[in-house]
């Protein structure tokens, strides 16, 4: 019969019975955090909601501007948007539209930037006169041509707007981070020369 002093503990001895007997470290189960008081329930509600609400909110104000950010020429390519673009026909929303408006003559093209998802050309463009804008008169710009389709489709399935070397009215966007500037609609970012005096206004 064990002795009162041994009763509830348990003993170790190492391997072959050599050495003292240690007692065992004897264990417990873990406390648990005191449950929270009914006033409490509120206060935890919500700040649970608060983390939701902001992880919504953080995902509403990126999201877009992820999607936006690769339309401009030079921009990102592992992700893009394909456009659905504006009427612009009418040529004094076209002008309040662009950044820049210019008459110039594009040279054939020489390099290509990523847009849209597809390889867009860019143009040196011979400016004559400027209608807005912070270009400067008699300079030379570079422009890219904006792609009609996105993807894997072909950037200028009707020709690329700016392959003829003839003057023509040009609505720009801003410059990219490269100094490139693009088309503001594959379908009217470049039009022939109206006479002088339909020419639209700057405003």
């Amino acid at each position: 019969m064990s002795s009162p002093s041994s009763r509830g503990t348990s003993r170790w001895r190492p391997a072959g019975g050599a050495g003292p007997e240690l007692p065992a470290q004897a264990t417990s189960p873990p406390s648990l955090p005191p449950l929270p008081a009914a006033g409490d329930t509120a206060v935890m509600q919500g700040r649970i909601w608060g983390r939701r609400a902001g992880s919504l909110l953080l995902i509403a104000v990126i999201g877009p501007l992820l999607a936006a950010c690769t339309i401009a020429p030079g921009g990102l390519t592992s992700a893009y948007q394909c456009a659905d673009w504006a009427d612009l026909s009418d040529p004094q929303l076209a002008v309040d539209t662009a950044d820049a408006v210019v008459i110039g003559t594009p040279a054939a093209s020489h390099a290509t930037v990523p847009m849209l998802g597809v390889d867009a050309a860019v143009h040196e463009v011979s400016v004559r006169d400027v209608l807005k804008g912070d270009v400067a008169p008699d300079s030379i710009i570079e422009v890219a041509s904006t792609p009609a389709s996105c993807g894997d489709g072909e950037p200028y399935p009707d020709g690329d707007p700016l392959g003829e070397e003839t003057e023509l009215l040009l609505y720009l966007t801003t410059p990219s981070a490269l100094g490139v500037r693009g088309l503001v609609n594959p379908d009217q970012g470049a039009v022939p020369v109206p006479e002088e005096g339909d020419l639209p206004s700057a405003g």
